[in-house]
């Protein structure tokens, strides 16, 4: 027997030895193979998509090293960021003055002006520049105001500072020879326990002067003494300081007609209040000629505004 005879003969024992399964077996072993060859396939497919969304979601995650895309004829729309962006803030500082804190129905007091030093300077006064006069010089303060029918102004018990200068005065067309215009008595008074809280409530010495100084007025029209009678009214408030008063004498003297001091004379009385400061400035004619209100009115807005200046 040849070589190829003796290796068929083997095959067929061994193949002798097998045991062949039933159909249905078979059967169901091919169909397990398929399972399972789909199976591998579906892996493979989901690795692969998979894949590919993960690239994509690589390449179209904004950031910042996200690489630039070509331009399409698509544009690509970016969704607004939910971050809040703070304002740009103005290099210029604010130049606002306005108190924090307040409220139209609560009112904030203002300032209390509280003067310097111990007495009244000489720079809160009107100056010779001013009256086209001499220079002022200090005199008593008891007559500081005209007789208003015996009243009292209040505030004498809380006084702190009180200062008076007598003032010669002529008008800026009055030539420099000539006897003066007239004369005035300026005061200026400092009042304490009251505060600008008591100011804006309508309390205070110093608003009780020009409240009381408007009601003696009004109480008192006219005064008599000896040969003088004179009439008293109030005028139209001036605008200056934080409230002001002005009142009016005209006084006749009982003299026969044509004699010395016949006719009407007229005497202006200016008040000023500036917080716990007021200021009186009383004006008379020279030698009881009548005041000139083109006179007595520059000169009585100048001494506000010195007491002002000198207050701060």
């Amino acid at each position: 027997m040849s070589e190829l005879d003796e290796k068929f003969a083997a095959l067929a024992a061994d193949a002798d030895l097998l045991t062949v399964a039933p159909a249905a077996e078979l059967r169901t072993r091919t169909d397990r193979r398929a399972r399972t060859r789909a199976v591998v396939a579906t892996l493979a497919v989901a690795l692969v998509v998979g894949g590919t969304a993960t690239s994509g979601r690589w390449l179209f995650s904004a950031g910042p090293t996200a690489p630039h895309l070509p331009a399409t004829s698509t544009p690509v729309t970016t969704p607004p960021s939910t971050t809040a962006v703070p304002p740009p803030v103005d290099p210029t500082p604010s130049t606002s003055t306005k108190p924090t804190g307040t409220t139209p129905s609560d009112p904030t007091p203002p300032t209390s002006r509280t003067p310097v030093g111990s007495k009244v300077p000489d720079r809160a006064f009107l100056t010779a520049s001013e009256t086209h006069g001499p220079k002022p010089y200090p005199v008593d303060s008891e007559d500081m105001l005209p007789d208003l029918c015996g009243a009292r102004m209040p505030g004498e018990d809380v006084l702190q500072q009180r200062r008076t200068m007598h003032v010669l005065y002529k008008g800026p067309n009055t030539p420099s020879d000539n006897v003066p215009d007239g004369t005035v008595q300026q005061t200026i008074s400092v009042y304490g326990n009251g505060g600008a809280a008591d100011y804006v409530r309508g309390r205070g010495p110093a608003v009780d002067y020009v409240r009381e100084f408007r009601a003696a007025v009004r109480a008192c029209p006219k005064t008599v003494k000896g040969d003088v009678t004179c009439r008293l009214q109030l005028l139209a408030d001036p605008n200056l300081g934080d409230e002001a008063a002005l009142l009016e004498r005209v006084c006749v003297v009982d003299v026969a007609p044509g004699e010395f001091g016949a006719g009407e004379h007229r005497a202006r009385t200016a008040v000023v209040r500036f917080g716990e400061t007021v200021t009186v400035l009383d004006f008379q004619g020279w030698e009881g000629a009548s005041v000139d209100p083109a006179e007595t009115t520059p000169l009585t807005r100048q001494a506000a505004q010195r007491v002002e200046n000198w207050l701060g």
